[in-house]
């Protein structure tokens, strides 16, 4: 029976973790799409917010959020005066 009533609570956490990676990874697609159009102040912020966000993240997510970083974000940063 312990084997049975643990496996239940590991699939359910194991799902929630490829849940928060699947969300994750859309908010990353999404924060990239609307970067060129977010007011000046929000697009200095946003880069240093989400380099916050690179210790607490997955692996898998961590090379995501440097990308969106130095591919999207930066360049409309730098861009601008």
């Amino acid at each position: 029976m312990g084997i049975l009533s643990l496996r239940t609570p590991i699939h359910a956490v194991t799902d929630a973790y490829w849940l928060v990676l699947g969300v994750m990874e859309s908010l990353l697609q999404l924060i990239a799409c609307l970067s060129p159009f977010l007011e000046w102040d929000e697009l200095v912020q946003l880069p240093y917010k989400l380099t916050l966000c690179i210790p607490a993240a997955a692996a898998a997510q961590r090379r995501d959020i440097v990308r969106v970083i130095c591919i999207n974000l930066l360049p409309n940063t730098l861009g601008q005066s």
